[in-house]
């Protein structure tokens, strides 16, 4: 079954290059729920925010335009708190092989610009099917990674308004 594009939301993340507008216009037109951010700390809000009311992401597309760690420290930390959402970094780095080392390769894409919307188009839709292949074989693999599987923690002590997967530092009631 594959799922509709209608309903795959992606963050586009740009600080500085201004390739947002464009790919944004291109994906609304194919379909895509398209929200973006202009740095990483207005990316991880957003990506809470839309987890809290049940409408996460399933990719976030971050455009690199230097060997930046706040770039990479923000994808180290959408590894470590929300693996389910995958990540395509578009970069304009000569060689860009390093940026390999800080992605899932299961489930994370990076491709070089200057690159076509029909480029850009072909590689969401292979990720997609990857996805979904993946989905299909792992479904019961990693429940606790799934947004629905995502609660705030009841216990007080925790961090007020931080997000922990199911079945770790949550107290579970009947």
């Amino acid at each position: 079954m594959k799922t509709s594009r209608r309903h795959i939301r992606i963050l586009i993340v740009d600080e500085k290059s201004g390739l947002s507008s464009s790919i944004i216009r291109h994906l609304r037109r194919a379909g895509f729920s398209i929200e973006s951010s202009v740095n990483d700390v207005e990316a991880r809000r957003r990506i809470v925010f839309f987890l809290k009311t049940r409408r996460p992401f399933k990719m976030v597309i971050h455009i690199l335009q230097n060997r930046q760690s706040a770039g990479i420290e923000f994808i180290e930390w959408l590894h470590r708190h929300h693996p389910y959402i995958s990540v395509i970094v578009i970069s304009s780095l000569g060689n860009a092989d390093w940026i390999g080392a800080y992605l899932n390769p299961s489930q994370d894409v990076h491709i070089q610009n200057p690159l076509t919307p029909e480029e850009l188009s072909a590689t969401i839709g292979d990720l997609e099917a990857r996805l979904q292949h993946l989905t299909q074989s792992d479904s019961h693999a990693f429940p606790e990674c799934s947004p629905a599987n995502i609660r705030r923690p009841a216990s007080a002590g925790h961090h007020p308004g931080k997000l922990h997967r199911a079945g770790r530092n949550v107290r579970h009631t009947p």
